[in-house]
C-alpha cells in the first residue's frame, strides 16, 4: 500500500467516524428538550471536524496545494472544531 493511499484510507476514515458522531449528536439534540444546544453544539464540532478532513483532501487532490497548505487549513478547522465540542462540555456543566 503506498503512503498516498494510505492518507486517503485515514481521511476517509476520519470522515465516516466524524459524520457518524456529528450525526448521532444531533439525533441526541433533537430528542432531547432540555440538552438541546449542548448536542448541537457537539454535532456541529463533529461535523466540522469530518468537513475538514475533506477539504484537506480536496485541497490537496484537486486544487494541487501543497500537503502543508492543505493541512493548515484542516487545523484551522480542527481547532475551530474542538472549540465548539469544548463550548458543549462546559455549557453541559459535569
Amino acid at each position: 500500500m503506498t503512503e498516498h493511499v494510505l492518507l486517503i484510507a485515514l481521511r476517509l476514515g476520519v470522515v465516516a467516524a466524524g459524520s457518524l458522531a456529528a450525526l448521532w449528536s444531533f439525533r441526541l439534540g433533537v430528542h432531547s428538550r432540555d440538552q438541546r444546544g449542548t448536542y448541537l453544539l457537539l454535532a456541529l464540532g463533529f461535523a466540522l471536524l469530518a468537513l475538514g478532513s475533506l477539504i484537506e483532501g480536496f485541497l490537496f487532490e484537486i486544487a494541487r496545494w501543497s500537503l502543508a497548505d492543505a493541512h493548515t487549513a484542516e487545523a484551522i478547522l480542527g481547532t475551530m472544531a474542538f472549540a465548539l465540542v469544548l463550548a458543549a462540555i462546559l455549557r453541559s456543566r459535569v
